[in-house]
């Protein structure tokens, strides 16, 4: 899952002007994926029509995740969800400030919706350059590459620059060690078009690496 955590939630918890660890919080499904510059609700471009409404969340408390701490989250739900049809690409998670979410509320992260796939990549220490035996034409630049070692070869939160061929891409970060056969979650970006009527039940799958990260 890929996760864009606004420079105004970051400066807000670096801070000390946003606590996270109270409240209330609800998810927002996105028709248009949002900037890094985005603050609020009024900012995004959320789902709408049919009985579309947000739905609460709980965040846990921040927990120790490698070299770094992530902050949980429950799976928001939608029970017969419908909306106009317009495809969703991820959900927002928002910390609601008065009685009810409203449009001022702070926009705490934005996970998009991914499809996975398992990769076996060829490293060099040093290098931001790896490549594998077909395949990585499917994967557009900026998403993440997930080291299945837990980070030991290539560190967490890499994403892809530039994928080169179908067998060669530059990484953002450079490789830790040698490695001939890596094996590496890749993230493609995918969408979700909600009925117009006779809606379906819809779980947004919060990952295990919760709605943010801190390293």
């Amino acid at each position: 899952m890929t996760t864009l955590v606004p420079s105004s939630t970051v400066l807000g918890i670096l801070n000390r002007t946003l606590d996270l660890t109270t409240g209330t919080y609800y998810a927002h499904l996105v028709t248009v994926v949002p900037t890094r510059s985005v603050t609020n609700v009024a900012s995004l471009t959320v789902a709408t029509g049919g009985n579309y409404a947000s739905q609460p969340v709980t965040l846990s408390a921040f927990a120790a995740n490698g070299t770094g701490v992530i902050l949980p989250s429950t799976s928001p739900s939608w029970t017969s969800l419908t909306t106009n049809g317009t495809a969703i690409v991820g959900c927002a998670i928002c910390k609601q400030a008065a009685a009810s979410p409203a449009a001022s509320d702070t926009v705490v992260s934005f996970l998009q919706f991914n499809v996975t796939s398992i990769i076996t990549l060829s490293t060099t220490v040093g290098s931001p350059i790896v490549t594998a035996a077909s395949g990585l034409s499917a994967f557009a630049t900026t998403n993440l590459i997930a080291d299945n070692t837990s980070g030991t070869v290539i560190p967490i939160g890499t994403r892809i620059l530039l994928v080169q061929s179908d067998t060669s891409m530059i990484l953002s970060a450079d490789s830790l060690s040698t490695n001939t056969s890596l094996s590496v979650t890749g993230y493609t970006y995918s969408t979700y078009t909600p009925k117009t009527s006779n809606g379906d039940d819809f779980v947004f799958t919060i990952p295990s690496n919760g709605v943010l990260r801190i390293d």
